[in-house]
């Protein structure tokens, strides 16, 4: 477990073997409105072919609605819909 910082980081220096992935969780996930980070989850997704796990209490940022459906789209669920 490691932050988005870091995680770009190992990333860049190719410290990762996304072969031994099975799925990588991302706190703090609206940052997808970010460039170098949405490359990162663009690259995790569709190249390496992983799954993304999102949290973030505040999933949608101006400008960042497109990028989140494209990263989450098939796992995208809001609690404001949640009803006990």
């Amino acid at each position: 477990i490691v932050n988005s910082d870091y995680f770009k980081i190992m990333d860049s220096n190719n410290y990762i073997d996304y072969d031994k992935l099975n799925f990588v969780i991302f706190d703090e996930c609206h940052g997808v409105s970010a460039y170098k980070f949405y490359d990162l989850l663009h690259k995790i997704k569709f190249f390496h072919k992983k799954h993304i796990i999102g949290f973030s209490a505040t999933p949608v940022r101006d400008n960042a609605e497109e990028k989140v459906k494209k990263i989450f789209s098939k796992s995208c669920h809001s609690w404001s819909n949640f009803k006990p």
